[in-house]
């Protein structure tokens, strides 16, 4: 049995072709294709080329349609449409980044309930920490490691419990991040592939460390070891 909204695009999808190949809109039909959010994006992008307000209710229904109707017809908010996107993590996520360029408050409970869109939210639209979103992005070590790395930019120890628990993601933190040893992740790593990479990298920080006291014995400290360590790293 078909859904209300296959019945709607079933009975749109001809009055938009026809539209389609008459390349002009057709009033008399636009009562019926304004029932359906597909066919009403569609006919408002490529047939209008603007607003198609008859259809803007029935399209408000859906994150997807919202979302491609701001950034597509619109250019611009969708203001009808936010309270459908503010339920919708992905394209809340979208939303927020390509229309908003801001922070999408209204979304910020849904978008937290995922790691993955956490992350992109905090790397691309807040461009800062999201607390909200930790206790999601601590369950991954892929998305934990790449706020880190990405987000955060120093030692946080929730996010790096989450690192810890994956031997790839452990290895890459001391690497990338740390440049050094990543004690938490060690008991995954040495039962692993990434074994031999950690060694040798450890093995490589104790050079790091010991050609730098030899270069500069009288001026060694801290922030001279990390200006050098970044600049070797650049190489």
């Amino acid at each position: 049995m078909s859904t209300p909204e296959q019945v709607a695009d079933n009975i749109a999808s001809p009055l938009y072709f026809n539209a389609k190949r008459l390349k002009s809109r057709v009033l008399e039909n636009e009562a019926e294709i304004a029932k359906s959010a597909k066919f009403s994006y569609w006919y408002a992008r490529d047939i209008i080329g603007g607003r198609f307000e008859d259809g803007e209710s029935t399209i408000a229904q859906y994150p997807y349609f919202s979302y491609y109707y701001a950034r597509d017809v619109l250019k611009k908010r969708f203001l009808e449409g936010e309270k459908a996107l503010a339920k919708d993590y992905t394209y809340a996520y979208y939303y927020a980044r390509d229309i908003l360029k801001n922070t999408f408050y209204e979304a910020e409970e849904a978008i937290a309930s995922n790691g993955e869109y956490s992350y992109f939210y905090a790397r691309d639209v807040l461009e800062r920490r999201f607390i909200k979103g930790e206790d999601e992005i601590v369950k991954s070590p892929k998305y934990s490691y790449l706020y880190a790395k990405d987000v955060l930019k120093y030692r946080y120890g929730d996010i790096e419990a989450g690192i810890a628990k994956d031997a790839e993601y452990s290895y890459q933190y001391a690497k990338n991040c740390l440049n050094g040893r990543f004690e938490k992740g060690e008991e995954v790593i040495m039962n692993s592939s990434w074994k031999v990479a950690y060694e040798t990298l450890l093995e490589e920080t104790k050079v790091s460390l010991k050609q730098f006291s030899l270069q500069r014995p009288s001026e060694f400290d801290k922030n001279d070891l990390l200006e050098y360590l970044i600049k070797r790293r650049e190489l």
